[in-house]
């Protein structure tokens, strides 16, 4: 699975779901480090998303 670093995770959970792919574990906080949330993209790919805010 590939993982994009991003500067504000909730931005970029907006651009997902108007672009029609799914959220499928939004936002959980992993402690001091930040912030992950996976996604599907519209042709069934699992993306990582990873950001300090």
């Amino acid at each position: 699975m590939v993982y994009f670093s991003s500067e504000e995770i909730n931005a970029e959970l907006g651009r997902v779901e108007a672009a029609g792919s799914k959220i499928i574990r939004p936002k959980p906080g992993i402690g001091d480090f930040g912030f992950m949330a996976l996604i599907e993209d519209t042709e069934g790919n699992m993306i990582g998303l990873y950001s300090i805010k």
